[in-house]
């Protein structure tokens, strides 16, 4: 097969597994404002995000073919890209978005990475019934160093399908001018359900206790909303709590999580207990340990920097049962399971 009929063959290839995808709602974009914080500013301090601030983290593949001017593919282009939404307000969260991805030639040449990151949202529109855009600006490491307020246009297709323009001001048009497609993950897929249930639920419930009163304090009438309080709130006692020593490795340029007993084992904790973990990181580049809980983000690291950093993570549970841990920068290979027990 002659080169040209291979990159006419890579092109569906590619093409078909960036709109692969498993469906979601996501009114979170149809919301009258969006704002966005940078990667850095995420907390380090490992604490358990509370009720008022539950995260929510969608994430998944970039798999993207960058055509060059004659329509021939020019850069093959696939990583990762993460997105946390801050949902003390569910009508009005916070977002972060961070991609991270390599670009290799068809011919297996020219191999490189990029990050994007600190992603400003500066206004959000909607195309059709199908597609919402944010629009902004984010820094963008290039060859030589990371470019800042470079323009960035995200769109979500169909619920399915997330695209990232990139430039081309500012970047010499290193990315083109289309866009770099990814899909999302299927636990990411219930996380955003989940969120859809939640904010449609908050909307309702406003709508349902928002009441015409009179505020007997000034004589003037108003609108009153009255907030749901907690329910089925219990007392906690705190019992013995977990010490764990954990440290991020790399064999056969693969990264992994490592402990006394094993690589990515499976933690033992203690519910109502402030149970830690103390990371080390002598690996090249920077990892992120993030406990999960259906989806839902429950406790994080913050980076831990390359070349001996270290960092701590701290989860106080307040029921026993499963979760999940991993790596934010590398999912699939950094992950596993607590156990997390009654005593």
């Amino acid at each position: 097969m002659s080169m040209n009929a291979t990159k006419k063959a890579i092109v569906p290839i590619f093409i078909a597994a960036a709109v692969l995808g498993t469906a979601m709602a996501l009114p979170i974009f149809g919301l009258q404002h969006v704002t966005a914080a940078s990667d850095g500013d995420k907390k380090d301090n490992g604490a358990t995000a509370s009720a008022s601030e539950a995260t929510r983290v969608l994430r998944g593949p970039i798999a993207s073919i960058q055509l060059g001017a004659n329509g021939q593919p020019e850069w093959i282009q696939s990583g990762i890209w993460v997105m946390r939404i801050f949902s003390s307000n569910p009508q009005n969260p916070n977002v972060q978005l961070i991609a991270r991805f390599e670009m290799v030639k068809p011919d297996g040449t020219s191999a490189h990475q990029h990050s994007v990151s600190d992603f400003k949202v500066a206004n959000m529109t909607q195309e059709g019934n199908s597609t919402r855009v944010l629009k902004g600006t984010a820094t963008v490491t290039m060859k030589n160093s990371p470019v800042t307020g470079v323009p960035v246009t995200v769109k979500v297709f169909n619920n399915a399908v997330i695209g990232i323009w990139i430039g081309p001001d500012k970047v010499d048009s290193h990315f083109g001018t289309g866009p770099i497609f990814g899909t999302f993950s299927a636990t990411s897929s219930k996380a955003a359900a989940a969120i859809t249930a939640n904010s449609t639920a908050t909307a309702n419930s406003t709508t349902a206790t928002t009441t015409n009163t009179t505020q007997t304090g000034n004589g003037t009438s108003g609108n009153s909303v009255t907030a749901p309080g907690p329910q089925n709130a219990t007392a906690t006692t705190s019992t013995s709590a977990s010490s764990i020593k954990m440290t991020a490795k790399e064999v056969d340029e693969t990264y992994r999580w490592s402990t006394n007993d094993g690589t990515n084992p499976t933690l033992k904790m203690t519910a109502n207990a402030d149970n830690s973990v103390q990371i080390a990181n002598p690996t090249d580049t920077k990892h992120e340990l993030v406990i999960e809980s259906n989806g839902k983000e429950v406790a994080s690291s913050g980076d831990i920097a390359a070349n001996n950093g270290s960092g701590q993570l701290s989860f106080k549970p307040t029921v026993p049962g499963t979760y999940e841990y991993h790596c934010e920068y590398h999912p699939t290979t950094m992950k596993g399971t607590i156990e997390v027990s009654a005593h």
